[in-house]
């Protein structure tokens, strides 16, 4: 845990963040995740849980399944903890921050797209 903690803060001083740079109100070092909603029929929730109203990880497989039965459905936001948190600070008015890692792809840019159009300052 230290040596994640030491990196985040070596990439955070190595991006030149600093008190002189900008001033911020909070700064997330965090995982960049990109949450799915959508609806689904009860016979493709009963394939994935047995019980109603819970939260409950899935395979990519499974995640493509219900993709593909339900195209033009499914609302994709960034997600995390450590997002969600900037994301609500940031609607208040806050200034705020994240530091992070994504991928170079479309799920990517979309997080970055995503954040900085809430306003949060993008720094993955």
């Amino acid at each position: 845990m230290i040596k994640k903690f030491l990196l985040g803060v070596t990439l955070f001083f190595q991006l030149g963040l600093s008190a002189e740079s900008k001033d911020y109100s909070v700064i997330s070092l965090s995982a960049a995740i990109i949450d799915h909603f959508f609806l689904i029929s009860e016979e493709q929730l009963r394939s994935i849980t047995l019980e109603k109203g819970n939260w409950v990880p899935i395979d990519y497989p499974t995640l493509c399944s219900i993709l593909e039965c339900n195209p033009n459905l499914a609302k994709m936001v960034p997600g995390g903890s450590g997002a969600n948190v900037m994301k609500g600070l940031a609607q208040l008015g806050e200034s705020c921050a994240i530091v992070g890692k994504v991928g170079s792809d479309d799920k990517g840019e979309f997080y970055i797209q995503s954040m900085t159009e809430i306003g949060v300052e993008v720094f993955l």
